[in-house]
């Protein structure tokens, strides 16, 4: 549900703008999307997207949205999905707020902690344009507001990771790359089995071959050699975490 808000923010942006003047990141990255006003210098602002379907159980007037912390230097877009429509909030005030989740009441107190609020990506030329998410964003860009919404390089937008864990198997990402030379993408969708895929030309056809990556750790038992974990999560039964092998067809190497 995120990632399809993601592409469509991506898309209105990159329709306002122009070519490569947005990108969809990488899964485990903090920011959900970069962009820039234009495509000539490696300069992107952060943007994390947080979603929600509804309102919250007998509360219908209250929208939660999880984990806004951690966002320092980017802006916290909160969508309603079936509203369609957003808050904006500087992701400073919410670590400086220091609560996980942000309930949000329109009017209540945490509203009052927008920057914005009642934003769309609606393309129709007819609406009002106040209420329009990538205008607004855009003209906050066009101001500098360097404290607020600073520029990164790509290359560092793409490294900076939520856990150590997922900037290590980063880590293996570049390895690869660095040892087999090439056009490398991400996929589109979040959360799939497939890490990196790699673009070759063969026999004059674009060939694309999706990568799993696994971590080979050292023994947790001080036994010789490496481990390799090659299974998949499974669920959760009874607090304990299961597993099982990944799909069929789930990736190519």
């Amino acid at each position: 549900m995120e990632r399809n808000v993601v592409r469509d923010f991506v898309e209105a942006w990159t329709d306002a703008h122009g070519e490569n003047t947005a990108k969809v990141m990488n899964d485990s990255t903090k920011s959900d999307a970069i962009v820039r006003l234009t495509a000539k210098k490696d300069k992107w602002r952060r943007v994390q997207v947080k979603t929600t379907r509804g309102a919250m159980k007998g509360r219908p007037n209250t929208w939660r949205f999880s984990h806004v912390t951690g966002y320092t230097g980017m802006l916290v877009v909160c969508w309603r999905c079936v509203e369609g429509d957003a808050w904006v909030f500087d992701g400073a005030v919410l670590d400086e707020r220091d609560i996980r989740d942000l309930k949000v009441t329109p009017g209540g107190e945490n509203c009052k902690l927008a920057l914005k609020r009642d934003l769309n990506l609606n393309a129709d030329p007819n609406a009002d344009p106040n209420a329009d998410l990538v205008r607004y964003l855009s003209a906050l860009a066009e101001e500098g507001n360097a404290d607020l919404w600073p520029t990164v390089r790509e290359d560092a937008a793409r490294k900076e990771f939520q856990s150590a864990t997922h900037e290590r198997e980063h880590r293996g990402f570049v390895a690869y790359q660095e040892s087999f030379p090439g056009r490398y993408d991400y996929p589109a969708r979040q959360g799939t089995h497939v890490d990196l895929l790699k673009v070759e030309t063969r026999d004059r056809k674009q060939v694309t071959t999706r990568l799993q990556f696994k971590t080979a750790c050292k023994s947790d038992r001080g036994g010789p050699g490496f481990l390799c974990d090659l299974r998949t999560c499974a669920g959760r039964y009874e607090r304990k975490q299961h597993y099982q092998p990944y799909p069929e067809n789930a990736f190519d190497e």
